[in-house]
């Protein structure tokens, strides 16, 4: 990264033009990932696979290339660059090293954060001349007009514009459209691209994800009411993976609040499917036909239990597991282990009852999966890989959710039932909780739904 300076520099008109959006000729031709070979050849284009241990493939103007790690000397992606500029991009930083990251942006060629962080900047100092023209704003000290989806809107007017009337702004990952205000549509996007940044570095090894794919929909509603709803019974955020759906994601933001509601969590959902689906595996059909809802529902969960910091400068650091999801599950077990993994995705959002349990359930068993120190069967195996290796065969293999395909993976352990006890042991262990043993019988014989009410509730 180009070191980035303490006081302000004057930008040249280059720079400017670097920063606008690229034509879509521009798009189709894009080279910004930049492969070094070890012979010294540059290679310009788009890697599309980085974690594929044989090869690197890259996409240049549509032309797939692989090749073979042993002649790669270096790579730098869009990923990774969004990824250090927003390591650096800390709170308490000065308006003219806000602003010098707005300038590393556009020269790095990411013309979307550059916007970004040039917004960001003019929220602190409305005057700032560099950053309207970045923007391509009109107008001067005191009469600056911005420019909001095609429209010039007077500073005087920003915020009713914002808040009035639905308005999109892009990342170089995510499409965002709110109504919420100018401010919080921003801080959304860069905790969007740090929540992507985190999944890609921590599980790319795993999951093998893409490193490019199209941007993802992203819906922030003025208030939970506003959401288009799954169910009159359970309202929580959404994303819809489907062929019906396009991959679009549903939260809100109520004015009360500071973050959107579960933000990490449905863009997670997203990003599996966006990034780790294999192309001849297919989108589902329909939202209920997800491939592996609780793996889905669970890893969401996992990043957004991580996460914390103010809106705009999100972190994700060491769970914290809820005691009340935990409390939840060692309280009452209406169904094994292996009964869960088997339900819809629907079933988490439809039923004011149930759903509570089976979001308990799928939280807490990918926290005890996802725990680098867990292990389970004799000789002990770690959990963690083979959790992993089964999401990827889910995904990349569209194998679906069945017992089996995890029984499969979990090799010595055995079947998914043998986790059961560890698990439960481990919740008690990592929250102090105490198990009502009396109240964790499972009755196979039982359905589910008999299992969770009784006679006459449906």
């Amino acid at each position: 990264m180009p070191p980035m300076p303490d006081a302000r520099a004057p930008l040249c008109a280059l720079l400017i033009a670097a920063a606008a959006a690229p034509s879509s000729a521009q798009a189709h031709a894009d080279a910004r990932d930049v492969v070094t070979l070890k012979t010294g050849e540059e290679l310009r284009g788009r890697v599309l696979q980085r974690y594929d241990p044989k090869v690197l493939v890259l996409d240049q103007s549509g032309k797939r290339r692989e090749l073979d790690w042993s002649k790669v000397e270096r790579v730098q992606t869009v990923a990774e660059a969004v990824a250090e500029l927003l390591s650096v991009r800390t709170e308490g930083l000065t308006v003219a090293a806000d602003w010098s990251l707005a300038q590393t942006a556009a020269a790095r060629q990411l013309h979307a954060m550059a916007r970004l962080q040039a917004m960001h900047v003019l929220l602190r100092e409305p005057d700032h001349a560099e950053a309207h023209a970045l923007l391509g704003h009109k107008g001067g000290p005191g009469k600056w007009r911005w420019l909001i989806d095609g429209d010039a809107v007077p500073a005087a007017a920003l915020g009713k514009r914002t808040l009035g009337k639905k308005f999109t702004l892009a990342s170089e990952h995510f499409v965002l459209h709110s109504q919420s205000g100018l401010r919080a549509a921003i801080d959304a996007l860069i905790d969007l691209e740090r929540t992507y940044a985190v999944f890609w570095k921590e599980l790319g090894t795993e999951l093998r994800p893409l490193s490019k794919f199209d941007p993802i929909e992203v819906h922030m509603h003025p208030s939970k009411q506003d959401q288009p709803k799954l169910s009159t019974l359970v309202v929580e955020p959404y994303c819809d993976p489907s062929r019906a759906g396009g991959g679009v994601i549903h939260t809100w933001l109520e004015p009360t609040e500071t973050h959107p509601a579960r933000l990490p969590a449905v863009a997670v959902e997203q990003l599996i499917y966006r990034t780790l689906l294999d192309p001849r595996a297919g989108l589902p059909q329909t939202i209920r036909n997800r491939y592996c809802a609780w793996v889905e529902v669970g890893l969401g969960r996992w990043f957004d239990a991580r996460a914390s910091g103010r809106a705009g400068y999100l972190q994700f650091g060491p769970i914290k597991l809820d005691r009340m999801l935990a409390d939840r599950v060692l309280r009452y077990r209406p169904y094994g282990l292996e009964n869960f993994i088997g339900i819809d995705y629907l079933a988490f959002h439809d039923d004011g009852s149930a759903s509570p349990f089976h979001l308990a359930h799928a939280a807490m068993l990918v926290a005890y999966l996802m725990d680098e120190q867990t292990s389970a069967g004799k000789p002990p195996t770690a959990l963690r890989p083979r959790f992993l290796a089964y999401v990827r065969q889910c995904f990349h293999e569209g194998r679906g959710n069945g017992s089996s395909g995890l029984d499969a993976v979990l090799g010595p352990i055995g079947r998914v039932e043998a986790l059961e006890t560890p698990w439960l042991e481990w919740l008690v262990k990592q929250t102090g909780l105490q198990k009502i043993r009396a109240e964790h019988e499972l009755r196979s014989r039982w359905s589910v739904r008999n299992r969770l009410f009784p006679t006459g509730i449906r």
